[in-house]
């Protein structure tokens, strides 16, 4: 898959994830996927989302990741089967990015 397929699909996937930034809950079930929200920190320049979405993409059972700059976030949907939310968690903070899941009060 090219850079620009990708780059699309990452830009459409955003528009999936709409009722969250509307005060839903940050961690939601789908068809047997959840989709949490992360606050993720040290976000400088808009190319950092390329080294956090590699670094979510490397941990099994990711099925879906958008990683928002302006407002310092990555949704991800992942197959709790396969991964859990402390792994996607740590993926990013090593990385370089500190990153916390997003309550679902803000």
């Amino acid at each position: 898959m090219s850079i620009k397929t990708l780059l699309l699909l990452s830009g459409l996937s955003g528009l999936f994830f709409i009722p969250t930034l509307y005060g839903e809950s940050s961690s939601q079930v789908h068809n047997g996927s959840q989709t949490i929200v992360l606050d993720v920190h040290n976000m400088t320049c808009p190319m950092c989302k390329f080294t956090i979405k590699k670094s979510l993409s490397a941990v099994a059972g990711t099925e879906n990741i958008s990683i928002n700059y302006a407002d310092k976030t990555a949704t991800v949907t992942f197959n709790p089967q396969q991964t859990s939310s402390d792994a996607l968690t740590t993926a990013v903070t090593n990385a370089g990015y500190p990153a916390t899941l997003q309550s679902s009060e803000k």
